[in-house]
């Protein structure tokens, strides 16, 4: 999307190689328009299937994303081999903490859900 709008943005450039192919600088800005606005559409469709999967397709998501905590079935899904290296050097608390109602588990500095 920079070099599509760049060549929008910067009209008064003259490419050789658009010359030896025939490509008038008109021909050239339309197809950067329409290539930009492909990729646009794109990352905006991008954008909001992510949105998606972190509100409502994965449960607690948006929790991981604001206090950085992830359920320990979860990381061990998700994340094995991180969760394989903490098992195998015992980096991990097992410490109860009651937080919002709920039990957690201190795992290396992640709470996880029990």
């Amino acid at each position: 999307m920079i070099g599509t709008g760049a060549a929008m943005y910067f009209q008064d450039f003259r490419l050789d190689i658009l010359v030896k192919y025939g490509i008038s600088q008109i021909d050239f800005l339309r197809a950067s328009a329409i290539v930009h606005n492909a990729l646009g559409l794109g990352v905006t469709a991008l954008f909001f299937v992510h949105l998606y999967m972190s509100i409502f397709a994965i449960k607690g998501a948006v929790h991981s994303i604001i206090t950085g905590y992830k359920e320990e079935e979860e990381v061990e899904v998700l994340h094995s081999s991180y969760y394989k290296k903490l098992k195998e050097k015992k980096k991990y608390k097992t410490s109860l903490l009651i937080l919002g109602g709920s039990f957690f588990i201190s795992l290396n500095m992640q709470i996880l859900h029990i």
